[in-house]
């Protein structure tokens, strides 16, 4: 067994998909799925059921991809120690649930700027998958909405404001107000996958109140301008819709919590360490 063959099968476990996964580590597909066989040969176990229609992961797949992963990381921390000018390499993946991460792209300039050699690997996905992934070792840092229930260690906060309520400019409503003054009130709503739509949901239990969903959407641009054309109210972080026309703004006295940070997995690699590093560098609220 190779670590070449291993580094293969992660990319084609992550991916599910052999042509995918040889564009991600530039190689021709024939070297992952020829790597994959000798694989499968060796241990004498199939590691993919594969359809003409899709490809996922047997039992004995999902056990070495574990060991996989770990072994990966193992030896990026010795090639990281025994380098000579100590520059760091490997490879570091991250989850960011959409509008939660602001300065995005400044932290990943940064990070490609002070470790060339690291591949960097973005993906965007609703929390919970980004969760599961980080638990997994799927990804290796989950930017998310921050769970109560935060294992210590694990947790590093980045942001957190109270959320406001957000009408059309021609909204009669006056604030501040509580959520209990919303009851009955139209309201557009993000899918009920997203943490967003869970802590309002929460906030409007928690105050006895019910809303109306006229709008339910997948992307904050469409809500915001649904909001604008007096369609219904929306409860954000204000960030979320800063700078978007047509809006009011008004404060909630019983505003619920919107808290962003980053989540890690069981082991950060030494690449881990350096993104976290550098996206928690000057973030506006302290770590959990």
């Amino acid at each position: 067994m190779e670590l070449k063959q291993l580094e293969y099968f992660v990319a084609a476990a992550d991916e599910l998909n052999f042509t995918r996964a040889a564009r991600r580590l530039h190689v021709v597909q024939s070297a992952i799925s020829s790597s994959v066989r000798q694989l499968e040969t060796e241990l004498g176990a199939a590691l993919f059921e594969r359809t003409t229609r899709r490809m996922r992961l047997t039992p004995a797949g999902g056990e070495l991809l574990e060991r996989a992963r770990a072994i990966l990381g193992l030896v990026d921390e010795a090639r990281a120690a025994a380098s000579p000018s100590r520059e760091l390499r490997g490879a570091v993946s991250l989850g960011v649930i959409q509008g939660a991460w602001t300065g995005m792209g400044e932290s990943i300039r940064a990070m490609r700027a002070a470790h060339p050699l690291v591949a960097l690997r973005l993906r965007q996905a609703p929390v919970a998958t980004i969760l599961d992934d980080v638990d997994r070792g799927r990804l290796d840092l989950g930017v998310v909405p921050l769970p109560p229930d935060a294992r210590p260690g694990r947790a590093h906060g980045l942001h957190r404001e109270p959320m406001m309520l957000v009408t059309a400019e021609g909204d009669e409503l006056e604030g501040p107000v509580r959520i209990a003054e919303l009851d009955g009130r139209d309201f557009v709503d993000v899918a009920p996958e997203w943490a967003l739509r869970r802590v309002v949901d929460d906030a409007f239990a928690a105050a006895g109140a019910q809303r109306t969903t006229t709008c339910e959407v997948n992307d904050l641009g469409v809500a915001a301008e649904l909001v604008a054309s007096g369609l219904g109210l929306m409860i954000v972080p204000e960030r979320m819709v800063e700078g978007r026309p047509g809006l009011r703004r008004i404060a909630l006295r019983d505003a619920p919590e919107w808290r962003i940070g980053v989540v890690t997995g069981p082991r950060v690699t030494p690449a881990a360490r350096a993104l976290l590093e550098t996206i928690t560098r000057g973030a506006d609220s302290p770590g959990d």
